[in-house]
């Protein structure tokens, strides 16, 4: 029980629910760049058609645990798709959260 999901089911319900315009982010330790790559890398695996899993997901919280130009762009645009902002939102609302509102 646990590990990535468990840490991805976390992330996701306490997200606040709008989005802010930015947020800066400093890397506290060098494992937290380390395991966003691992599951930037596994995301995309597991977004390989005929490859179980919850790739976007993954790879989306992924490239939030990282720090490079240009991610605050990527994050939104992904979590815009409806496969990413869906089960975001279903998963928050099991845990009566409102619902994650997007910039545009």
């Amino acid at each position: 029980a646990g590990g990535a999901t468990g840490e991805a089911t976390t992330v996701l319900r306490t997200l606040p629910s709008r989005a802010q315009r930015h947020v800066p982010f400093r890397l506290r330790h060098p494992a937290t760049g380390v395991a966003g790559l691992l599951l930037a890398v596994l995301g995309i695996l597991m977004s390989l058609p005929l490859v179980p899993g919850p790739g976007l997901l993954i790879l989306l919280i992924g490239i939030s645990l990282t720090d490079f130009p240009g991610k605050r762009r990527i994050e939104i645009w992904m979590i815009r798709k409806p496969a990413v902002l869906s089960p975001i939102n279903w998963l928050r609302g099991k845990f009566k959260r409102p619902p994650l509102q997007v910039p545009g």
